[in-house]
């Protein structure tokens, strides 16, 4: 089932149908097929807490901004939500392009705090659907807070390129803009 069918089918029937829709002021809806790197940028929690969250607001634009490269934002949806998403066997998605998190070339997730570890495994778990992410995309933690007992999701969370999310956008995945711009790579 594509994931257009499934929200028209589903999204009447779970709590605030609006969070799952990227319909807000100022979401960017680029291309999902014309950007050379496509980002999604994941807070582990619900969206109402996720989407005031100004770190992943700043990194969003800095990507958007780029002709090269698009971001798109998910959140862990409310239990409803995945417990309809695991019904129907539809991964979890980006916000503003509807593509599964599988077909991302990175994976940024916020780690804000300790008590969102068990959120990132359910996020991993609802990403990958029916299908396990073989060719996963990079995993890129963005540590907010210091994190002092990590082993905790160690076994769950594969890092395929650590290091952190604004390392990433300066020197390994985002080339320096034509002219350069604020954001230019160093």
């Amino acid at each position: 089932m594509s994931i257009d069918v499934f929200l028209e089918q589903e999204l009447l029937g779970v709590s605030h149908p609006g969070r799952y829709l990227g319909i807000e002021v100022n979401a960017c809806r680029k291309a999902f097929a014309r950007a050379e790197v496509r980002w999604a940028l994941i807070y582990p929690d619900a969206y109402e807490i996720g989407m005031s969250n100004l770190g992943l607001s700043i990194l969003y634009e800095i990507i958007n901004e780029r002709a090269d490269a698009m971001a798109d934002r998910a959140y862990l949806p409310w239990i409803d939500m995945q417990e309809r998403l695991i019904a129907a066997a539809v991964p979890l998605f980006g916000l503003e392009s509807r593509e599964p998190l599988a077909a991302f070339d990175i994976l940024g997730i916020t780690l804000q705090h300790e008590l969102t570890y068990t959120n990132v495994v359910r996020v991993l778990d609802l990403a990958r659907g029916q299908q396990r992410l073989h060719a996963a995309p990079n995993l890129v933690p963005r540590q907010c807070a210091p994190l002092r007992d990590a082993e905790g999701v160690a076994q769950d969370v594969h890092l395929g390129d650590p290091g952190s999310v604004d390392h990433h956008l300066r020197h390994r995945h985002l080339p320096p803009p034509e002219g350069g711009d604020r954001h230019q790579a160093q």
